[in-house]
């Protein structure tokens, strides 16, 4: 079970996530890289302080995405379980329904379109949705694959340049805010990510 501490510090956080970015739903041949004019990792500056919170291997989160350039927003609910590798995806886009499963010991994603009640089954190895908690192989076992961690998930930590900005009030929580640069070179966007989270001295 999931620590107190732990529900606080991420699953009770609203994940607000601006990105503002140059995107494709697929990167384009050829890539046009990173994108400065969007924003610039050499401005970002590693915070040491304040220590940034503990990631549950275990969480759910509902995450907004406002791609501004685009004039486009999506809502998400996002189920992760490291231990038991698997996850799960509810998502909502210009009034269409989905569920994504994402089954990790059987190597299959599921589909599902609420709204004609079809689901899929594809190969997670050879999906393309894989991008949110990844796939991981090994030497030994190439067609086996493994999730991301928590922090690989959240592109948060993991090696990941964060700049603290400060304490801040998000519809009407008190939350310490982070955020950084990133490239992706799969979809071939640059992005400004801000990560907002109660801090764990504030009652939830």
């Amino acid at each position: 079970m999931v620590s107190k501490s732990h529900i606080r510090s991420v699953l009770t956080t609203l994940v607000v996530c601006s990105y503002i970015c140059s995107i494709h739903a697929q990167a384009q041949v050829p890539l046009k890289g990173l994108d400065t004019t969007v924003c610039d990792p050499a401005t970002i500056t590693n915070s040491p302080t304040p220590k940034k919170p503990t990631l549950a291997e275990t969480y759910r989160l509902t995450v907004e995405c406002n791609i501004q350039n685009k004039n486009y927003s999506t809502d998400y609910t996002e189920y992760f379980d490291y231990q038991n590798q698997r996850a799960a995806v509810h998502q909502w886009d210009e009034g269409f329904h989905a569920y994504g499963i994402y089954n990790y010991a059987s190597n299959e994603m599921y589909t599902v379109e609420a709204q004609t009640g079809v689901c899929t089954v594809d190969p997670l190895s050879s999906s393309s949705n894989t991008f949110l908690f990844g796939f991981k192989t090994s030497a030994k076992n190439p067609k086996v694959g493994r999730m991301f961690s928590a922090y690989g998930a959240l592109r948060f930590g993991n090696g990941t340049k964060e700049q603290y900005v400060g304490r801040t009030k998000i519809r009407g929580m008190q939350v310490d805010q982070w955020k950084s640069c990133q490239y992706w070179s799969s979809m071939d966007a640059t992005m400004t990510v801000n990560w907002y989270f109660t801090s764990k001295f504030i009652p939830v």
